[in-house]
């Protein structure tokens, strides 16, 4: 299901983290460290295996009162039912959005989902989940993740994100 159309600005994506590349690696693998030391009860309670997953995406958020934005976003682990990302701002539970995944040869795959945790990690950077209304099918997102780039085409005519090196 499809939330109301929402107002928005579609030609304008706003990073909120604005790090780069280098620090983005760092944060994940300060995440990674504290996940290994979560307890084994905790970890065997995933409804569906996580997989690693860096890549950079397009998040439009809608937020109450209808307006929605376009955000980048990137991804700490995503499994068929949902995707951690970080992200500079806070947001609350239960607000809805449309993920955009980078696909092979420049194609977008478009989710619905809602926003189920946000945690605050250092500074501006938050760890937000999201959960998939649908499960998807991760083979085509997990091959594109492996086709490394310093530019990004975003969707919809979105324009281009230039990454942080």
């Amino acid at each position: 299901m499809r939330p109301n159309t929402p107002k928005t600005n579609d030609n304008h994506v706003v990073d909120t983290l604005k790090i780069r590349d280098m620090e983005y690696q760092r944060i994940l693998g300060k995440l990674d460290h504290e996940a290994g030391s979560a307890p084994p009860m905790v970890l065997q309670q995933r409804a569906q295996p996580r997989y690693p997953h860096a890549v950079v995406f397009v998040i439009q958020i809608h937020h109450p009162g209808g307006t929605c934005v376009n955000y980048v976003g990137r991804t700490r682990n995503i499994s068929r039912s949902g995707l951690a990302f970080l992200h500079g701002n806070f947001l609350h539970n239960g607000t809805r959005c449309v993920i955009s995944l980078p696909l092979r040869e420049g194609k977008w795959m478009r989710i619905t989902g809602t926003i189920v945790r946000c945690r605050h990690v250092e500074s501006k950077v938050h760890e937000l989940g999201v959960h998939f209304d649908e499960p998807i099918d991760l083979s085509d997102v997990i091959q594109a993740a492996d086709e490394p780039s310093n530019t990004l085409t975003l969707p919809f005519g979105l324009g281009r994100y230039l990454k942080p090196l």
